[in-house]
């Protein structure tokens, strides 16, 4: 069997024995409906990325899929709320799941690539589309048109970059650059702050962003003391080089990075993790439970 479809069935594994037990840790926060769904979202597109004969039949799955997650409401607590929450915790609750590896999208006319596309931004272009056309069915948004604060401050982050992108390299790399970082940084902001509408949302958002972390921590576990890096094989079933993909050893231990391609960006989303779990406690009655969350997400950083 080659060693890329054993890294799959591990990572099925701990994708449907998490969920089980999580089904139990989040019973009082979240409709059973919404965890199996989210579930299913894993386990779906897990297989459809180690086994897709292309990457680009994976990222049209990655689209159908996102987009039928996103527009299904589960749930009565939820189908009494604004669609575009639901639509923002289904893209924090698939962002994890698969890592961003890169594919080159050929250019033409002397441009040696027009973009490189990921599973992130394959996700915030599908979910950000059904956030728009579910605010515009709403009889009131709830900012309006009015720009804030943040709006603001993103603006001002980006402009300046846009203009030293230009500046600095060719019209055509600037012209790349700006998509990418349109792509990365403005549309998950504007999904997040346009989508999620009620505090409900939120908690559902980061109630369903731990719950990837929380299968991410136990994956990470499992390639520290095993030795075994479980999603390099996508690198291969895909026949494409992504930088990031080396084996980074300390004290003899491997240092895990999960489906975010490398050990510090897989510490950074333990932290944010670890930093948003207390807030969640409140939603979590299990004594049992509460404490799992914290030895997990301990054992990941």
């Amino acid at each position: 069997m080659p060693a890329y479809l054993t890294s799959l069935i591990v990572i099925l594994v701990v994708i449907l024995g998490g969920h089980a037990v999580m089904a139990r840790l989040f019973e009082d926060a979240l409709d059973r409906e919404a965890l199996v769904r989210m579930r299913n979202g894993w386990a779906l597109l897990t297989p459809m990325a180690f086994m897709a004969p292309t990457p680009w039949l994976y990222f049209g799955g990655l689209i159908v899929l996102s987009q039928v997650m996103a527009r299904s409401i589960p749930g009565p607590r939820m189908a009494q709320g604004p669609g575009p929450d639901w639509a923002v915790a289904c893209w924090l609750g698939l962002l994890l799941a698969i890592p961003p590896l890169p594919v080159t999208l050929g250019g033409i006319a002397g441009v040696e690539y027009f973009l490189k596309v990921e599973h992130h931004r394959v996700l915030n272009l599908s979910l950000a589309l059904v956030v728009w056309t579910l605010r515009q069915r709403l009889t009131a948004a709830a900012r309006g048109g009015r720009w804030v604060l943040t709006d603001w401050a993103v603006a001002v982050y980006l402009v300046p970059n846009i203009v030293l992108y230009f500046l600095g390299s060719s019209a055509t790399n600037g012209l790349r650059m700006t998509m990418e970082l349109l792509l990365d940084l403005f549309l998950p902001y504007w999904i997040v702050s346009r989508g999620l509408t009620v505090l409900s949302g939120f908690r559902l958002a980061v109630l369903l962003l731990i719950q990837g972390v929380l299968l991410l921590s136990v994956m990470g576990a499992f390639e520290t003391l095993r030795g075994w890096p479980l999603y390099d094989g996508l690198e291969g079933a895909w026949e494409t080089k992504w930088s990031l993909t080396t084996y980074l050893m300390r004290d003899g231990f491997l240092r895990a990075r999960a489906s975010t391609g490398h050990s510090l960006a897989f510490g950074y989303v333990v932290v944010v993790a670890l930093c948003l779990w207390p807030w969640c406690l409140r939603t979590v009655r299990s004594p049992a439970g509460r404490a799992l969350g914290w030895v997990v997400l301990l054992a990941g950083l």
